[in-house]
């Protein structure tokens, strides 16, 4: 396939690109996710009246920290696949077209 051909393709709605935006969507949002349960994480300053500024880490923060890493991930991968499922049935379905136009012709 030439180049005239993948631009026409892309002009003509033939070719998405919304695969590739997904797959790099789907990183970056794992990072910014993992990020955020680190942060969840660290110790923290915590302005205690009276006693004035302590630092300090709780289990729960660590423990939903953790579970924003793990959770979070999976639940964003599995978004990021059923959208990509939907594009991949779309490419099938066009195999098919394509294949049962070439037994129609011979």
């Amino acid at each position: 396939m030439s180049n005239n051909e993948r631009f026409a393709d892309f002009l003509s709605f033939k070719f998405f690109v919304t695969r590739t935006l997904i797959i790099i969507g789907y990183a970056i949002g794992a990072v910014l996710i993992t990020i955020s349960g680190i942060i969840m994480m660290l110790p923290r300053k915590v302005e205690v009246p009276f006693a004035g500024t302590i630092t300090t880490t709780s289990a729960l923060s660590i423990l939903l920290g953790l579970c924003l890493i793990l959770l979070g991930n999976i639940f964003w991968r599995v978004i990021c696949e059923s959208v990509i499922i939907r594009f991949s049935i779309q490419d099938d379905l066009k195999k098919i077209k394509k294949h049962l136009e070439e037994q129609v012709k011979q």
